[in-house]
C-alpha cells in the first residue's frame, strides 16, 4: 500500500504547526489547511486517507461538515478524527454520530495525537480489506447455498451425499474464517461496528431477495442518555454502552446480528423474522432493561430505550429499510420512550 494521505484543517495555526510538527516525522502524505472551506475546496484532489479536523470552524457547522465528507467518501474508506475544545462533549457526540470515528480534545497531547492517528491507520486498512473482500463474501454464502440446495434437492447414495456434505463442511469452514475477518467490532459495545453492520445488511437483503423469507430490523436508542452521562459522567456512559452490548449478544438468536449504529443508537438485523416477531422480541429486551437497571462500580443506574422496528420490502434499500425503522424509533421517543413502536 501507498503511503497514507492525511489532511489536517484547524482555525489555530499554532494547532496546525502542533499536529504538521508530529506528523512529518512519520510516513505519511500530509496536506495542512487552515479553514473548513479550504478543506471542502480540497478534499475532492487530495483524497485523503484520514483527516483529523476542527470542529468549530468559523462560518461552517463541524456536524455538517463531516456528514458532507461522508457523502462524498460513501464508496471510500476515509477515517475522520474530529478536534475540539474541552466541555464541548455533546458537540463531538453530534460530530461522531454524523459519521466522524474518533476525536480528540484541546490542548492536543504528543502521545495521544500519535497514537489517535495510529488507531486511525489499523481502522482505514481494515476498512480498505473489508471492501476488497466484500464480494468474495458473497459469492462464498451464495456457494454455500447453492451446495446445501443441491445436496437437499438429489436423491443419491449415502456415501456420495456423505462426501458432498464433507465439501459443504469445507466451504462453509472457509466461508466463516473470511467471515472472521472482515467482521470488525465497535470496542466499546463489542457489537459490529458501523462499516461491517452495512455488510451484513446488504449480505441479508440479498439473502432475503433471493428465498423470500422476511427479513426485520430493530433500531435501538438508549432513553436520556445525555443524562447519565451529565449526572454519572462520561466514563459510566461508556460502561452502559458496555453492558447493553452484552446483553443484546445474550439475547439474539444465532443468526441474528446487532451493531452499534452510532452514538448510544443500536441496529439489529434479523432474518426470517417478520414484523409480528420483531415486536416481540423487542418488548422482551425492552422489559428486561427496564426491570434490571445496570451496575457501573458503585452506582445502579436504571436504563430504559426506545425501539422502532421495519420489515424489509421489496424495493428498499439499505438506507430506505433502516430509514423507515429510525423513523418509528423517533416516533416512540415523541410518544413517551420506553416503547416499541413499528412502522
Amino acid at each position: 500500500m501507498e503511503k497514507l494521505k492525511i489532511l489536517t484543517a484547524d482555525n489555530d495555526r499554532k494547532n496546525l504547526d502542533f499536529m504538521t510538527g508530529l506528523l512529518s516525522g512519520e510516513n505519511y502524505e500530509c496536506l495542512a489547511l487552515s479553514s473548513g472551506q479550504d478543506l471542502l475546496d480540497r478534499i475532492g484532489s487530495f483524497l485523503p486517507n484520514i483527516v483529523v479536523m476542527e470542529v468549530n470552524f468559523r462560518g461552517l457547522d463541524g456536524y455538517n461538515l463531516v456528514r458532507e465528507i461522508k457523502k462524498a467518501y460513501l464508496h471510500i474508506p476515509c477515517q475522520i478524527i474530529a478536534v475540539s475544545r474541552q466541555n464541548e462533549y455533546y458537540n463531538l457526540v453530534k460530530t461522531v454520530e454524523a459519521g466522524g470515528d474518533d476525536f480528540m480534545s484541546k490542548p492536543l497531547d504528543n502521545l495521544e495525537f500519535i497514537a489517535r492517528v495510529k488507531a486511525a491507520e489499523i481502522r482505514f486498512i481494515n476498512q480498505f480489506a473489508i471492501l476488497h473482500e466484500k464480494d468474495f463474501f458473497r459469492k462464498a454464502v451464495k456457494q454455500e447455498e447453492e451446495l446445501s440446495s443441491k445436496i437437499l434437492d438429489q436423491n443419491i447414495h449415502l456415501k456420495e451425499a456423505y462426501q458432498k456434505l464433507i465439501s459443504v463442511n469445507r466451504e462453509l469452514s472457509e466461508s466463516n474464517r473470511h467471515l472472521e475477518k472482515i467482521a470488525k467490532y465497535d470496542f466499546l459495545s463489542g457489537l459490529l461496528n458501523r462499516m461491517s453492520l452495512y455488510n451484513m445488511l446488504e449480505v441479508e437483503i440479498d439473502r432475503c431477495l433471493r428465498t423470500g423469507l422476511p427479513l426485520s430490523g430493530i433500531m435501538l436508542d438508549i432513553d436520556n442518555f445525555k443524562d447519565i452521562n451529565d449526572n454519572y459522567g462520561h466514563h459510566y456512559g461508556d460502561m452502559v454502552i458496555q453492558e447493553l452490548g452484552k446483553r443484546l449478544i445474550k439475547t439474539m438468536r444465532k443468526y441474528d446480528y446487532a451493531g452499534r449504529y452510532g452514538g448510544e443508537e443500536f441496529f439489529l438485523i434479523l432474518p426470517n423474522t417478520d414484523k409480528f416477531q420483531a415486536v416481540s422480541i423487542a418488548e422482551r429486551f425492552r422489559k428486561q432493561l427496564e426491570e434490571l437497571p445496570i451496575e457501573v462500580e458503585d452506582a445502579k443506574i436504571p436504563m430504559t430505550a426506545s425501539f422502532g422496528i421495519s420489515t424489509y420490502k421489496p424495493g428498499d434499500n439499505r438506507q430506505s429499510w433502516v430509514s423507515r425503522a429510525d423513523k418509528a424509533m423517533y416516533t416512540a421517543k415523541q410518544s413517551g420512550k420506553n416503547r416499541v413502536f413499528s412502522d
